[in-house]
């Protein structure tokens, strides 16, 4: 959602960092799985503890915020 959105606005999502290997990476779908990997490239999401990305999971509204504050910071500011 976050890369779509990115890309409405013309804004590109930097790959400053490389991909962090998520130990449940066979649970991303093949249809998530570039995005994901933008988006942890770029460390606006970072993953679960353990090195679990947990595509299945919930999201809080701690984790929310997080994601949409590095979002802004990293591609619309």
């Amino acid at each position: 959602m976050m890369q779509n959105y990115a890309k409405v606005l013309g804004h590109t999502i930097p790959a400053s960092n490389q991909y962090p290997s998520f130990t449940d990476e066979n649970k991303i779908g093949p249809w998530a799985k570039d995005a994901v990997k933008g988006i942890a490239q770029a460390g606006i999401m970072i993953g679960k503890t353990g090195g679990n990305f947990d595509p299945k999971a919930n999201v809080t509204k701690a984790e929310s915020a997080a994601i949409l504050r590095r979002f802004v910071e990293l591609v619309v500011d």
